[in-house]
């Protein structure tokens, strides 16, 4: 299986939107009809991910069937109706599923018996995105039916049972038997509707859909749920109910964020379906929270603007700077605190072009300013211009200072053919996202063989990450043999909370293979391809859907990598021009 390079998801989006909408009309559930909804909603999940049968496969308007039936459901006055207007949504699509009941009999009349396996999430069907990863597959496997089934599947004749609640139980084979055309029992008027439907996030059922659609894909698919101990029915119980309440786009678009954040994912992010609608502009200035305060650290035209690095931002929007960034940082989801700060940081005055923010300002001299200011700039564009480090620098003879996340093929290849034959010392710095495959460097430093650190795709057969599903697709782990010439092995590598995906692959390696010492600040514990789906056409989400572990086979997520020496920024280096970091790792070399 051809690898990509892992994505990192650095910007969580805000976009347009509005204050109430009368068309909204928000409502409380009462306790019975959330209950209700609950059971839909995990039945839902077992049917669509895991039932193996050829009308699930040609479904395509699974989004369609939610917003249809939720009214009936919801409203279901007691168990019988309930189990009623339950089998009415999802016998058309699963003829052998029973809620409440017994199994029905099997006759065998096929040639084939079909399950279904899932490497990962399958992203098929109307939740597929623009961002294709072919590493991730949802497919129905069939063998001859005198074969041997895998001893992890049960035989058509028996059945896996869920108890949904105190009242509900529901069974389902995890596999049947089929002809040369389809499985069996067939649905002979099952129709495949191919039409396109328009959704909008005013309906409450569509806003109940789209919790119900992200929940059962983490909840089956999100490959960390048990190391981070997450307890996901409450999850779902909450987010159905905001949903249910919310009264505006905004509002709505707020708790998705929330829901996001449950997870713990640096990658994990809810965005517009259509990128027009993003409002990710900022104005021209750069702030982080250093020694307990909000710092600017990076302002594009200070003279014009008048704020200067080292100012300390106290107000926004008349909001403390305390309170405007925390009411952020809940939202953004994260595995480590670095990451989240750093993210936090840059989308912190993200909003639409040309619009006004308000601050309050205290400078280093203890004058106290307000300012107005414009956000005229991609917050993207602004970080560009932020990173003021010099791309290569020969700092002193035979030792070089090297900015691995600006460079090009080209800088690459002449650092590898000019710069380390005869480097003396190397300062790697990684703070931030590599555009190129940096790790051919490391080649020269290492005398033998590397490898990334273990990856693993879970394959579910079972729903519920149930411990049944032993089965992991590891294939695609880099490979990187040694180069000649060596190098100095006198090398300093830097690393913050922006080291994520790819770039704590490559840090994993020097981690492992002990390439240099590591200075600075811990990564964003986040690795892995990610997986991607939209709901309803309105929203995308980004998550991990790859399990990636360390070398020695110990947690990655959550810890990622821990430098050997600390360095933090304060407020007096941003005041005085100095990087810590890059003077801490000069002093490391010999």
């Amino acid at each position: 299986m051809k690898k990509l390079l892992f994505i990192p998801i650095l910007i969580l989006f805000i976009f347009k939107v509005s204050g109430q909408n009368s068309e909204f009309n928000p409502k409380t559930l009462s306790k019975s009809e959330l209950s209700n909804v609950m059971a839909f909603a995990k039945i839902y999940g077992y049917v669509r991910h895991f039932y193996p049968s050829t009308e699930v496969d040609q479904m395509k308007n699974w989004e369609k069937l939610i917003a249809d039936n939720l009214p009936r459901i919801e409203q279901s006055a007691h168990t019988k109706e309930l189990v009623t207007n339950l089998s009415r949504a999802f016998l058309p699509y699963a003829p052998l599923l029973s809620i409440n009941g017994e199994l029905r009999n099997v006759i065998n009349s096929g040639k084939h018996i079909v399950y279904r396996k899932n490497i990962g999430w399958g992203n098929r069907g109307e939740n597929a995105t623009r961002v294709t990863l072919a590493v991730y597959s949802s497919n129905l496997i069939s063998i001859p039916f005198d074969s041997v089934l895998p001893l992890n599947i049960l035989p058509p004749s028996q059945s896996l049972s869920k108890k949904i609640n105190d009242k509900i139980t529901v069974s389902w084979p995890l596999s049947v038997f089929a002809n040369d055309s389809f499985t069996l029992p067939h649905n002979y008027g099952f129709t495949i509707d191919t039409n396109q439907y328009n959704y909008k996030s005013a309906n409450r059922q569509v806003r109940m859909g789209c919790i119900i659609e992200f929940w059962n894909v983490m909840q089956h698919f999100y490959p960390y749920m048990d190391e981070l101990k997450i307890n996901h029915d409450p999850i779902l119980e909450k987010y159905l109910q905001l949903a249910s309440e919310a009264n505006s786009e905004e509002q709505f678009f707020s708790l998705l964020e929330w829901l996001g954040a449950e997870y713990k994912d640096g990658h994990a992010a809810f965005m517009p379906y259509y990128y027009v609608n993003w409002a990710d502009f900022v104005p021209p200035i750069r702030a982080e929270t250093i020694e307990g305060k909000l710092i600017v650290t990076y302002v594009e035209n200070p003279d014009s603007v008048g704020i200067n690095p080292g100012d300390e931002i106290l107000t926004i929007n008349d909001i403390s700077a305390e309170k405007w960034f925390k009411n952020k940082s809940e939202k953004v989801s994260s595995a480590t605190k670095t990451w989240n700060t750093f993210t936090s940081g840059k989308e912190l005055f993200c909003g639409e072009l040309n619009s006004e923010l308000k601050v309050l300002l205290k400078s280093a001299n203890g004058e106290i300013v307000t300012k107005v200011l414009t956000r005229t700039i991609k917050v993207w564009a602004l970080e560009k211009k932020a990173n003021t480090r010099p791309q290569i620098e020969e700092y002193k003879s035979r030792y070089y200072y090297i900015d691995l996340c600006s460079l090009n093929d080209s800088m690459l290849n002449n650092i590898e053919q000019t710069i380390l034959p005869q480097a003396k010392g190397l300062v790697f710095d990684m703070r931030g996202y590599p555009r190129v495959r940096v790790e051919k460097l490391f080649r020269h430093i290492y005398p033998d063989t590397l490898y990334s650190a273990i990856w693993q795709i879970p394959i579910a057969i079972y729903p519920d990450r149930d411990k049944r599903n032993t089965e992991l697709d590891t294939s695609g782990r880099w490979k990187i043999a040694p180069a000649i010439p060596a190098c100095t092995k006198n090398v300093v590598f830097i690393i913050d909370g922006r080291v994520i995906s790819a770039a704590e692959t490559e840090m994993g390696m020097v981690e492992n293979y002990k390439l240099g010492t590591i200075v600075g600040e811990q990564s964003a514990g986040t690795n892995g391809n990610i997986n991607t789906f939209n709901v309803y056409k309105l929203y995308i989400f980004w998550f991990t859907g790859m399990r990636v572990i360390k070398h020695d086979r110990s947690q990655h997520h959550g810890v990622g990598i821990v430098p050997n020496i600390q360095v933090h920024k304060t407020i007096n280096d941003v005041r005085n021009g100095h990087d810590a970091f890059v003077e801490m790792a000069k002093k490391c070399l010999n």
